[in-house]
């Protein structure tokens, strides 16, 4: 018997004991069965049920995880920067009493502070400007598999190859006017 086979007599066999929605994961290990609640296995069911909207969404998860760096090109001038202060490499560049201000730990903390905040608001509005671009596509598989917004976070949420995704699908109110 093949393993397909196996899969759908298994199927039947639990099906009147199995209520909507429910996920369990089978084990039968040295002659014992074990029955366990699985959430994984309703994230599966996602991707089993509408591969292209799954593939999608794993699509665009990489492509917001990758929006959302930002270069550490900024930081490494910065830290060129207060380096340069610290080793007088701008005595004669900038005015000296400047330079003795700027030459401080507190400067240092400050700058590296406002940077990496100012890194961090870029890097959630190109996330954010990206998704924008992105969602009609995966308003046209929605419509072509009859799903709305909801149905769908219900599928893939707890699923971190794509919670990014499910985050700004929550968060974003105007994604049911498209939807309409």
């Amino acid at each position: 018997m093949d393993t397909e086979d196996r899969r759908v007599l298994v199927a039947e066999a639990l099906r009147p004991f199995l209520a909507e929605g429910d996920t369990f994961q089978v084990i039968c290990q040295e002659g014992e069965v074990w029955v366990h609640p699985s959430a994984s296995s309703s994230l599966r069911l996602c991707a089993e049920r509408y591969p292209r909207i799954y593939g999608r969404l794993l699509a665009l998860e990489v492509e917001l995880q990758h929006a959302g760096r930002c270069t550490n090109a900024p930081a490494v001038l910065l830290g060129a920067f207060c380096l340069g202060l610290h080793l007088h490499w701008w005595h004669g560049v900038l005015p000296d009493n400047l330079l003795v201000h700027l030459n401080s730990i507190w400067f240092f903390g400050f700058a590296f502070l406002v940077l990496f905040l100012a890194l961090a608001k870029v890097s959630a509005v190109l996330r954010w400007r990206l998704w924008r671009g992105q969602r009609q596509a995966l308003l046209h598989l929605l419509r072509e598999e009859r799903l709305d917004r909801d149905c769908l976070l219900t599928m893939i949420e707890g699923d971190d190859a794509v919670h990014q995704v499910g985050l700004h699908l929550k968060m974003d109110r105007t994604f049911e006017q498209f939807y309409g």
